[in-house]
């Protein structure tokens, strides 16, 4: 988001924070594996050769675009509500609400993110 603001010239508010998450990490409440990936956000994988990760990361994220047995679909209606759980899911959002006559119909949106845990990761799990 920061990299977004500084290359469109918006608001840029503090410098981004360097940091290291496990790619496969445990869900705290559920101890489900899932992918912790995000092609905006991942810069590099430890332990890797730079072609080689951007190969893994290119396979996964095309894995998680291209999966339709794990993908959810809203149709919207008015007073639709959406909850999901950030630590084991990716969102996108698709242009599925326009108004023939208008353009894009009004929408409110509110994002309530509460105070993330330390990710889990799988090799934790065998300590």
């Amino acid at each position: 988001m920061i990299n977004h603001a500084r290359l469109t010239g918006g608001l840029v508010r503090k410098d981004p924070v360097d940091t290291t998450h496990p790619l496969v990490r445990v869900h705290p409440v559920t101890g489900e594996k899932c992918l912790f990936i995000n092609g905006e956000f991942v810069t590099k994988i430890q332990g890797l050769k730079e072609p080689e990760q951007r190969w893994l990361l290119d396979f996964l994220m095309q894995h998680i675009i291209s999966g339709h047995d794990f993908q959810a679909r809203v149709r919207w209606q008015p007073k639709t509500v959406v909850i999901f759980d950030n630590r084991c899911t990716l969102h996108s959002a698709i242009v599925d609400y326009l108004d023939d006559d208008y353009g894009a119909k009004l929408r409110h949106i509110f994002r309530l993110a509460a105070l993330g845990e330390k990710p889990i990761p799988v090799y934790d799990q065998f300590e």
